[in-house]
């Protein structure tokens, strides 16, 4: 069902659900849907303490509330990632992926090696993006330092998902093509 290159790091999973197309669209769709469900379950938790907390909407809620709001529903994206990290760095494959049986990619055993592929890698784009928005709502007017490590990081974080993007799409009319990841950061390579 499952074969890995010897040569490369890439899948060639044609997954129970039909061809590598449709696995690896799904496993991206599920990916998404994961983070979108988890979005969802802070934000209607936040929602049910916002209303807890102002008597149903009668009162305003306090600044410390709100807060404590905004960083339920901020935490999902670091700590979603952070999962999908753990499950890359142990099966080599995210959660998306081991749902439709995409074959995991080997992993380099350095911890540098998997740290810089980690932060390469296509689901790090949230943390990127976070990191930026983080950093313009820290950045107080005129601190050119903070303001600068945001755009950085949102520019980076932009650059990673057009090329994931492209990678998707490569791979969905070419499905044997090796991943972006893989030519930017190989396993092989990393850590030597």
């Amino acid at each position: 069902m499952a074969a890995i290159d010897s040569n490369t790091t890439t899948s060639t999973t044609t997954g129970p659900l039909g061809g590598p197309r449709v696995a690896l669209l799904l496993a991206v769709l599920i990916d998404a849907a994961t983070l979108g469900a988890a979005l969802l379950v802070a934000g209607a938790a936040a929602t049910a303490f916002l209303l807890l907390r102002s008597r149903a909407g009668s009162i305003d809620p306090s600044f410390r509330d709100a807060a404590a709001a905004v960083t339920l529903c901020a935490a999902v994206v670091p700590a979603w990632t952070a999962w999908q990290w753990q499950a890359l760095a142990d099966g080599g494959a995210t959660f998306g992926g081991r749902a439709v049986a995409i074959a995991p990619v080997r992993m380099p055993t350095a911890r540098s090696a998997v740290a810089a592929r980690l932060a390469l890698h296509p689901v790090s784009i949230t943390a990127w993006y976070w990191l930026a928005a983080t950093l313009t709502v820290l950045a107080a007017p005129g601190s050119t330092a903070l303001e600068w490590l945001a755009a950085g990081a949102g520019i980076l974080a932009t650059l990673m998902a057009l090329l994931a993007l492209a990678s998707l799409v490569v791979r969905m009319v070419r499905p044997a093509t090796r991943p972006q990841l893989d030519v930017t950061a190989p396993a092989s390579a990393i850590g030597r």
